[in-house]
């Protein structure tokens, strides 16, 4: 997988040149230093069979979701809220993620406990769940580390849309992964890692703080 450092770097600048700054580097927005684990919610985003082994192979999804596996260990540890997203398709006949399918069975490993959360959504990102937000302002959550698949779609969508909600975002990059696309203007597709690379910076401009999972496990866990 490449590593994070290589995700970020952005694309056509000559060697040695200064990256443009991002609007978070602009509006002050610093990465933290630190979490307070009562007000910290991990929230995995369709870490569901469809895209190892189902309709929706993804690339690089191995290393994904090991470190995703890492994360959740990490949050269980630390004492940090988890919440499991489901996607799981409305329309019976749906050939991803149908109810029942192994699609929509969640991956070894990431079997919840019993005081962790498992909410269902249609389509889109988390907050496409309608109970999910009421919850989370009713249990004190601030910050939601996001993890999962795919990148440019529904991890997307949740931490934009948690941002726009008031929540502090942070996106652990390398446990998340996407594939490859058809270019909007005819061209040639886009390969997987450019996608990955194009929704990590995305999000990195102004939605959340994109980090590795080794930089947030790093992180002063405050009770």
């Amino acid at each position: 997988m490449m590593k994070l450092a290589a995700l970020l770097t952005v694309a056509g600048c000559a060697a040695g040149a200064p990256l443009p700054p991002t609007l978070r580097t602009q509006y002050g927005l610093a990465p933290p230093e630190s979490l307070r684990a009562a007000a910290t919610a991990l929230v995995l985003v369709d870490v569901q069979h469809e895209f190892v082994d189902g309709g929706l192979l993804l690339a690089e999804v191995s290393p994904a979701v090991a470190r995703a596996r890492e994360l959740l260990a990490w949050a269980r540890a630390s004492g940090v809220l988890v919440v499991h997203i489901r996607q799981i398709a409305r329309a019976p006949s749906s050939k991803l993620f149908a109810r029942g399918s192994r699609g929509a069975e969640p991956l070894a490993g990431f079997e919840p406990l019993a005081d962790e959360w498992v909410i269902e959504k249609p389509a889109g990102g988390a907050f496409t769940a309608p109970d999910l937000e009421p919850r989370l302002r009713a249990s004190g959550i601030e910050r939601l580390v996001v993890a999962g698949f795919m990148t440019h779609l529904a991890v997307a969508a949740t931490a934009t849309e948690g941002t726009t909600r008031g929540f502090a975002v942070i996106v652990a990059a390398d446990a998340t992964a996407t594939r490859a696309l058809p270019a909007a203007d005819g061209g040639a597709p886009l390969a997987a890692p450019e996608v990955q690379r194009a929704a990590l910076a995305s999000l990195g401009d102004r939605a959340a703080d994109v980090m590795g999972v080794g930089a947030v496990v790093a992180l002063r866990v405050e009770k």
